[in-house]
């Protein structure tokens, strides 16, 4: 059996909560699977439009490890670096490692900041080190309490009246990392600096959107967009927003590509849904083919969106997700929500029944059935054999002889375990525990102080007297 390291989470557990709450809280500790609820969006709002941006943008910090930080972030450090800005990853080492703090400093960040400026007075405005440069001042000035906001502010204002240079000097990569980079500030970051209601915020998310829009239409947009509707949601603008939109939207010289489409969707999927849907139906036509990341993110939108529209439009997100099943081979816990919202439970055990001898969907698998716990602890699935029928695949999959990670093998006997507890049969629960524990104990150990505190845990539910019932939980 193939063993990977799983996460490591806190080894202290409160047992002063029920046993079963106890035990799905563990689980989703220590895996990180989301409770869904009954609309179909994900309680910790994994699913919703604007964290889906959110996790995929790349404004997040890159992997720190993978930067070389020098050993000490000193005047001449800082002067070498600023010398080669263009060079290698030299702008993200400045700004994350000595603007973000990521490294050992010797030099005032106000001082470093001072050479900064004077390294971007040297550069012709619309230069591609000069574009660099004033990322790095836009970065630095909203992450740093000892400089001034009005830096940020004029350092994006700069960059995006420059937007029409940026291909000619060889900065579009510059450019579009400012947008993401901006607006991914004001989704983010601007709520801690009480920035979401000033004016100036309003006035550079307006210029940053129109030189975005202008990039569009020349094709001149790359990478993943930037979280338009997370910024213009949190700074309450979206009702301001409209009426561009609109413009833009009817706009014969910008192209309605896929990117331009899905962000007006995302705005606009709160305050006007119908509208929204018209657009995703829109951006599905011009879908890039061959791209998870975009595929996801469509499709994760347009049955979220028409989930929460009511029954009306259950059926296109039903044929939605199975279309998104058929693409991807993905995504069958959303379909079983949908066919809970549908009362369809024939529907959700031909789901389980499908994955039947699925033995390489390990992932796939335990969704499904993390899901089917879900939905029976919030009472949308009553009939017992679809649990007979989740414990039936949990029981063949871990039979099954081939080869599973860890963090697969400790998911799946915790699903088998709550199964069983959903039946009221607690010693079974216990059972499956008990042996995975003798294998990590005799293969490798990573999880077992968690089998320790789950095992705990059936142990107490055996001390009960009476049993408490176990069907909802």
């Amino acid at each position: 059996m193939l063993y990977s390291h799983p996460n490591q989470i806190s080894q202290k557990v409160h047992f002063a909560l029920h046993p079963i709450v106890l035990l799905g809280i563990i689980a989703i500790g220590i895996f990180g699977f989301p409770l869904t609820s009954v609309s179909g969006e994900s309680l910790d709002k994994v699913d919703t439009p604007s964290t889906v941006g959110i996790l995929e943008s790349s404004a997040a910090t890159p992997n720190l490890q993978r930067l070389k930080m020098p050993s000490q972030f000193d005047r001449s450090t800082i002067r070498h670096l600023l010398d080669t800005i263009e060079q290698g990853r030299n702008a993200s080492i400045l700004k994350f490692g000595y603007f973000f703090r990521h490294g050992t400093t010797s030099l005032a960040i106000e001082d470093g900041f001072v050479l900064l400026k004077s390294a971007i007075a040297k550069e012709p405005p619309g230069s591609a080190r000069w574009f660099i440069l004033q990322n790095v001042r836009a970065w630095a000035a909203f992450r740093n309490h000892e400089l001034p906001l009005d830096e940020g502010f004029d350092a994006y204002d700069a960059i995006f009246q420059y937007a029409g240079e940026a291909k000619k000097v060889g900065a579009l990569y510059t450019l579009n990392s400012s947008f993401s980079d901006y607006v991914f500030t004001v989704a983010g970051h601007f709520k801690t600096l009480a920035l979401l209601q000033d004016d100036r915020t309003k006035a550079t998310l307006f210029k940053a959107w129109k030189a975005y829009v202008t990039a569009l239409s020349k094709g001149q947009v790359a990478g993943r967009s930037p979280l338009w509707s997370a910024a213009i949601a949190e700074a309450k603008l979206t009702e301001e927003f409209e009426p561009e939109l609109e413009r833009v939207l009817r706009d014969t010289t910008v192209p309605k590509n896929f990117d331009l489409l899905m962000a007006a969707a995302e705005i606009l999927s709160d305050s006007n849904p119908l509208r929204s849907i018209e657009l995703l139906r829109e951006a599905k036509v011009v879908l890039p083919k061959g791209k998870k990341l975009e595929t996801k993110r469509f499709y994760t939108i347009m049955v979220n969106l028409l989930l929460r529209q009511g029954t009306m439009y259950l059926p296109e997100a039903i044929t939605l997700q199975q279309e998104y099943i058929g693409l991807t081979d993905r995504g069958r816990a959303k379909l079983v929500v949908l066919y809970a919202n549908r009362e369809d439970e024939e529907a959700i055990m031909d789901v389980i029944a499908g994955l039947m001898g699925q033995d390489d969907k390990a992932q796939e698998i335990n969704e499904t059935v993390t899901t089917v716990l879900n939905l029976k602890l919030s009472g949308k699935i009553m009939n017992p054999k679809t649990i007979e029928q989740s414990v039936s695949l949990m029981v063949k999959y871990l039979s099954a002889p081939s080869e599973r990670q860890l963090k697969q093998e400790l998911q799946a006997h915790i699903n088998l375990a709550r199964l069983y507890l959903s039946q009221g049969k607690s010693s079974e629960a216990r059972q499956t525990l008990v042996e995975e524990q003798t294998k990590l104990s005799t293969s490798n150990p990573q999880g077992l102080q968690e089998y320790l505190a789950l095992i705990h845990l059936i142990e107490q539910l055996n001390k009960e007297s009476p049993p408490r019932a176990y069907g909802v939980f």
